[in-house]
C-alpha cells in the first residue's frame, strides 16, 4: 500500500524535528486515551444522518472534558470507523479506518447470478484504507494515509469537512443529554 504524507510545515532547520515531536506526542496521547477508555464516562447515540444502514456514536468524557468521539458508520459499499481525539477542548487527531467492499454486501452469488452479474460480495476482497488527520489549534496541519484517501478533497476542504462533522457530533451529543434529562 502506497502512503502519502502531506506536510504543511515548512522544512527550515529544526522544523522537521518539531513536526516529528508533534506527531509522536499526538500518537502517545491517542494511546493513553485508548488505554483508559473503560475509565471514562461513556454516552452513546444513533446518527442516521450519516448512514441509513446505521451509525453509532460513542462519546468518552474525562469528567467534563470530551476526550474522544468514535463514530461507526455502516453502508452498503463499506464501513467507516472514525475517531476524533480532543485535548483541551480542541481536536488534536482524527483517525479513519475505512473498509471498501468490492460490491454492495447484499449482492451475494445467488443475487448476482439472477441479475446476470459475474461479481458478487466477497469479504476477502474488502480493501482497508487508513488515514490520520492531525490538527494544531483546530486547523488541519498534516494528513497521513493512503494516496486515494487524500485526493478526494484539498487539505483545506478536509479540515473544514472534519471540523463540521465534529461540530455536528457535539450537537448530537447535546441533544442526547437534553433527551435524557427530559425523559427522567
Amino acid at each position: 500500500m502506497r502512503f502519502l504524507t502531506i506536510l504543511l510545515i515548512l522544512f527550515v532547520p529544526g522544523q522537521l524535528v518539531r513536526a516529528q515531536s508533534f506527531l509522536d506526542q499526538t500518537h502517545q496521547y491517542q494511546q493513553a486515551v485508548d488505554q483508559r477508555l473503560d475509565q471514562y464516562t461513556l454516552t452513546q447515540a444513533q446518527a442516521f444522518q450519516y448512514s441509513t444502514d446505521g451509525a453509532d456514536v460513542l462519546y468518552y468524557r474525562d469528567g467534563q472534558n470530551l476526550v474522544k468521539i468514535e463514530i461507526r458508520m455502516l453502508g452498503e459499499s463499506g464501513k467507516l470507523f472514525r475517531s476524533f481525539y480532543m485535548k483541551n477542548q480542541a481536536v488534536l487527531l482524527v483517525s479513519d479506518r475505512a473498509f471498501q467492499y468490492n460490491v454492495p454486501y447484499y449482492l451475494d452469488s445467488v443475487k448476482a447470478t439472477e441479475l446476470g452479474l459475474s461479481e458478487f460480495f466477497d469479504p476477502n476482497e474488502t480493501k482497508e484504507i487508513q488515514a490520520r488527520f492531525y490538527f494544531l489549534d483546530n486547523q488541519l496541519a498534516q494528513i497521513t494515509g493512503a494516496e486515494s484517501h487524500t485526493q478526494r478533497f484539498s487539505i483545506m476542504q478536509w479540515g473544514e469537512t472534519l471540523m463540521a462533522m465534529y461540530q455536528e457530533l457535539q450537537i448530537l451529543e447535546d441533544r442526547q443529554w437534553l433527551f435524557k434529562a427530559a425523559s427522567v
